[in-house]
């Protein structure tokens, strides 16, 4: 894992404490993502991912699954298989850092 998502995932980890919020955190190197998941049910992830505009060509990303969008996709009888595409825009909102941080790790 790389330095900046370790210090980031430590500083989550610290507020988690603080807060009395449990975190399950898988990184898995073979995506570039980190997932964390919090006692609460949050669901978030940070990567890289690529952005032409940033000096080095990519930059990193936070992200939260929103779970009003999956549950009105489900009531609304749509197959898990499909609701990324038809939902993709609204499934998963990107975060700022420090938004992210308090979004994951506080109660």
């Amino acid at each position: 894992m790389e330095r900046d998502i370790s210090e980031i995932i430590q500083q989550m980890e610290d507020s988690a404490h603080e807060n009395n919020v449990e975190l399950y955190i898988d990184s898995n190197e073979d995506y570039n993502f980190t997932v964390v998941l919090n006692s609460k049910g949050d669901l978030g992830a940070i990567g890289r991912i690529r952005d032409f505009k940033s000096e080095n060509g990519q930059r990193l990303y936070f992200c939260k699954f929103n779970h009003k969008t999956y549950k009105y996709a489900i009531d609304e009888g749509f197959k898990s298989s499909v609701i990324y595409n038809n939902f993709k825009d609204r499934l998963f909102i990107e975060l700022d850092k420090d938004t992210f941080i308090n979004y994951i790790s506080s109660r």
